[in-house]
């Protein structure tokens, strides 16, 4: 298995028949594609029995409960709970995979990566970002 992959879509893959542009039942069939290579992460931290997942974002430093970037009054959460997360309707990562994480009570850190060290911070047992569990 891959550990890391690169999905490099030509034009003519957008375009689907298409001369050109992009067709919109192409792109939600890619996009349906990269959603199910997603899921998979979940599902090896299950098949490997691990204590937690790191679900890094770029730029988003856990789960708020909006936007930060277009409310100023976006509220990040310490911790939440799965049910919490499906009340709210937050979208924390692909639905089928958040629910395989639950199923399997697999804590779920989400946390920025762009911050220096923040992953280990976390893998230490220190508390950064939103913990969902």
């Amino acid at each position: 298995m891959y550990r890391r992959l690169v999905l490099k879509l030509s034009g003519q893959a957008i375009a689907g028949s298409s001369e050109f542009g992009f067709s919109s039942d192409r792109l939600t069939h890619l996009a349906n594609e990269v959603i199910a290579l997603r899921a998979t992460g979940v599902q090896r931290a299950v098949e490997l029995d691990a204590d937690a997942l790191l679900v890094a974002k770029n730029g988003a430093d856990g789960v708020y409960d909006a936007d930060p970037n277009t409310s100023p009054t976006a509220t990040r959460f310490d911790h939440l709970t799965y049910q919490e997360v499906i009340d709210r309707g937050l979208g924390v990562m692909d639905q089928s995979a958040f629910i395989l994480a639950r199923d399997h009570r697999l804590p779920l850190h989400v946390f920025d990566i762009d911050q220096t060290g923040a992953a280990s911070t976390i893998a230490t047992g220190n508390h950064l970002g939103t913990l969902i569990n």
